[in-house]
């Protein structure tokens, strides 16, 4: 796995290092759909998201990111499984969405928080952050 997931009494923490930014935004957004466990329709319907989003730094952009994708995912009941990133930047980001409507989720995360997340870049070039997600 790309991401790794500890549970905790509170929330849901998932550990995410990437190469680049791509990689990391794109793992924790996987992780993030995996925790929410999403429960199919017996047929889904495509479905299809764009989100553009500015922040004051990285991790509040990957923050943002993670609660647009969750309010998407929640108010439209789709479950998404992969991205394309028409841009991604430290501060910026232009990406589209693709999955599949859901009947509902088997888990409720509240919110993608800033608690312990602080996105890094290693001595090697690589990129990781923790971000917890309240049940």
């Amino acid at each position: 796995m790309p991401y790794k997931i500890n549970e905790h009494i509170a929330d849901i923490r998932i550990a995410v290092r990437g190469k680049n930014l791509e990689q990391l935004f794109t793992d924790a957004f996987l992780g993030m759909m995996y925790v929410l466990k999403p429960v199919q329709k017996f047929s889904p319907e495509k479905a299809e998201r764009e989100i553009s989003l500015e922040a004051i730094d990285t991790t509040a952009l990957l923050a943002d990111f993670l609660n647009e994708i969750l309010s998407l995912a929640n108010a439209n009941k789709e479950s998404y499984t992969h991205i394309i990133f028409y841009k991604i930047q430290p501060t910026s980001l232009r990406a589209k969405l693709f999955g599949i409507s859901a009947e509902s989720f088997h888990r409720d995360i509240k919110a993608a928080t800033y608690h312990e997340a602080e996105v890094r870049q290693t001595a090697g070039g690589a990129w990781e952050t923790v971000i917890a997600l309240p049940k």
